[in-house]
């Protein structure tokens, strides 16, 4: 009897550690096999950043002619174009002319957009911009040489379409045929076209011989037609202390450092100096593509010595 009930202890025994040992295995939790991770894929080489768009050689259709006024220096005071060399380069294209010895030059193939002009020569190495070429456009230019600086001005645009543009002294005002004349060619002048110096408006019989303004209007035969008159500067003396002069715009052709800036705005030149007054804005703001206010003394040369350069949201 004892035997068989050491068998009966001895098998209660090995049934208890087998529940207990299939209990405990079902409460374990099955490890997860971790994840395999995937092959990295190389990253895409960076897409390198669109060129900066500018002019290319030989696929412009614009013509730019130019007259250089002359050559002035503090060593040798004015000395006449056909006494120096000077190349004209539209830069980033393989465009280029050396100025005649009657001080013309003729660039072809100009290509549309904003360009750069380059001018080297007689101690010169300075550059001008002229902006909004048009395709098939003719420009005239005159290139006023002092030291080191070229200075740009556009005198005459011809445009597709019949479109042009004029910019200079009036020599003559005739009222009752309501016409002026500038730069030798006659500007109609009708009653629906605007004159207006910044935003101040004029009538015609409130323009002077000898006030600088920019023509824009239509080609009719040989006179144009005005649709606007800008008056850029109201008082008829050239380089006087009263010659206030105004012009407004985008910069372009932007050089030198604050606070002695160089630039273009239109076909007009502006320079600044310690005494300009730069508003709403600083003059390290002032970048190409800028629109400025500018208000200054208009120089013989005809472009405009700034007092005063106002910063302007873009549209």
């Amino acid at each position: 009897m004892r035997r068989l009930s050491n068998r009966f202890a001895y098998a209660a025994i090995v049934a208890a550690t087998a529940f207990i040992t299939a209990c405990s295995g079902s409460n374990q939790t099955p490890t997860a096999p971790e994840p395999t991770s995937p092959t990295a894929s190389p990253a895409p080489a960076p897409t390198p950043p669109p060129a900066s768009p500018g002019p290319t050689s030989g696929t412009g259709s614009a013509t730019i002619t130019g007259s250089l006024a002359g050559v002035t220096s503090a060593a040798s005071g004015m000395r006449p174009a056909a006494t120096v060399t000077i190349t004209v380069t539209i830069t980033g294209t393989g465009i280029s002319a050396t100025v005649s010895p009657g001080g013309t030059f003729v660039l072809n193939g100009v290509p549309a957009g904003n360009v750069e002009l380059r001018f080297v020569g007689a101690g010169v190495d300075d550059r001008g911009a002229i902006a909004d070429v048009a395709d098939d456009e003719q420009i005239h230019i005159v290139v006023n040489v002092s030291g080191s600086r070229a200075i740009v001005q556009v005198t005459d645009r011809q445009k597709p379409e019949h479109g042009r543009e004029l910019e200079g002294l009036i020599a003559s005002i005739n009222l009752g045929a309501r016409t002026l004349v500038v730069n030798g060619t006659t500007v109609s002048v009708p009653a629906t076209a605007i004159i207006r110096h910044g935003d101040k408006p004029f009538t015609l019989a409130e323009l002077k011989v000898g006030q600088r303004v920019h023509v824009k209007g239509t080609v009719t035969g040989s006179t144009v037609v005005a649709s606007e008159v800008m008056l850029q500067n109201e008082n008829p003396n050239p380089g006087g202390d009263d010659n206030e002069a105004e012009v407004e715009g985008a910069v372009s052709g932007l050089s030198g450092g604050c606070p002695t800036l160089n630039f273009t705005v239109h076909s007009t030149h502006v320079s600044t100096s310690a005494a300009t007054e730069f508003t709403k804005g600083t003059c390290a703001q002032v970048t190409n593509g800028t629109n400025v206010e500018v208000k200054g003394t208009r120089q013989t040369d005809g472009s405009i010595k700034a007092t005063r350069v106002q910063l302007e949201k873009g549209d």
